[in-house]
This record gives structure tokens, C-alpha cells and sequence, in this order.
């Protein structure tokens, strides 16, 4: 077998485990499990907001989202950009807006993308 065919079922191999990522369904328990939202990394499928933070993954049909040290007093609002354009805040309201939907603290916020819809 020469050497370019070895490489190339190495390469496949290894992309079936990369495209196989950190993405699965967590379990709705009220704990966040090591690894159920992929490796926790900051910025990735992490962010940390203040005493916050807040966790991301998905499956084939839905995002998953979870809040640790939040005040369970206050809601969560999460913005989506469904139809992304470049630049990102471009284009036109006709691709969404990248004005908040809620006034917060008699504070409207300005998004850095044209959000197509909010979940508060």
C-alpha cells in the first residue's frame, strides 16, 4: 500500500472523529455534567458573564442552552441571526435588526449582528 493511500485513510478516519464534535443531547436534570455541553472551553460553548455562565450545544433538531450561578429571579434573553450576512451588523433591517427587542434598565442595546429573533 503506498504511502499516499495510508494518509489518506488516516485523514478520513480522523475527519469521522472530528466531524463527530462535542454535539449531543444533555440530559434536562438541572445539573451541567463534565462534557455535556462538549469541553467547556470559554468562547467555544462557554461564556462567562459575571457570577454567570452560560453553556451551548445542539443535536439534529434542537440548541440547548444552560445558565450556572445565574439569579434565577431574572430571565435569559437570547438573541439568533438564522440568515447571517457579511458583514455580520450589514446589509439592511431587512435582515433583522441589530436593535434589542426589550428595554433593560431603560436601556435599549445595540446587537453586534442582525438578530432575526429573540427567546426571552
Amino acid at each position: 500500500m503506498s504511502l499516499t493511500r495510508i494518509t489518506f485513510i488516516l485523514l478520513c478516519s480522523a475527519v469521522g472523529l472530528v466531524s463527530q464534535g462535542q454535539f449531543n443531547t444533555p440530559s434536562i436534570d438541572g445539573n451541567i455534567n463534565p462534557g455535556e455541553y462538549g469541553s467547556h472551553v470559554e468562547g467555544l460553548n462557554l461564556l462567562t458573564s459575571g457570577p454567570s455562565s452560560w453553556y451551548c450545544t445542539w443535536d439534529d433538531l434542537n440548541i440547548y442552552f444552560a445558565l450556572d450561578g445565574s439569579n434565577i429571579n431574572e430571565a435569559a434573553l437570547v438573541y439568533f441571526d438564522i440568515n447571517p450576512v457579511i458583514p455580520v451588523n450589514g446589509v439592511g433591517d431587512v435582515e433583522g435588526t441589530i436593535l434589542g427587542s426589550q428595554v433593560y434598565d431603560r436601556t435599549r442595546f445595540h446587537h453586534p449582528i442582525r438578530s432575526d429573533f429573540g427567546l426571552y
